[in-house]
């Protein structure tokens, strides 16, 4: 019986982490369409553009996503925008996990999540929830 159940919830485990945050392949056609309006683009709404580049990327050309992320943090911090100051730290995150470098990963995650704790509930806090979760499994801590 206790095996049946970890399976269950191990299999539930395994579908949050495809539908979570950080896509799993990188849609050519969003990311183009992004890089037409981002010139356009001013204030919040570029911040926001520059975040979903970077999301976009971060699986294949986790080095552009990093260069997006930046761009997006500076930019949020000079216009006070915070929601997309803790988004662009997230994707910050996404891009040092893809590179491996998870204790970068770990500690981009912790920072979202206290700048993004006020907007709460959000869809960029569950998902932040789920990447810090499966992150934590994956690299076996369990100290919290």
């Amino acid at each position: 019986m206790i095996k049946k159940i970890t399976l269950l919830l191990n299999a539930l485990m395994l579908v949050s982490l495809i539908y979570s945050q950080i896509p799993n392949q990188t849609d050519q056609k969003i990311v183009d369409s992004l890089c037409l309006l981002l010139p356009e683009a001013e204030g919040n709404a570029k911040v926001d553009i520059l975040n979903q580049l970077a999301l976009n990327l971060a699986p294949r050309s986790y080095d552009s996503s990093y260069q997006f992320a930046s761009e997006a943090l500076n930019l949020s911090k000079e216009l006070d925008y915070q929601k997309g100051h803790g988004i662009a730290v997230f994707n910050l995150g996404n891009s040092h996990y893809f590179s491996s470098d998870y204790v970068k990963s770990i500690s981009d995650y912790l920072k979202a999540l206290k700048l993004l704790e006020s907007f709460e509930p959000c869809e960029e806090v569950g998902d932040l929830l789920i990447q810090l979760g499966a992150l934590n499994l994956y690299i076996r801590n369990t100290e919290m």
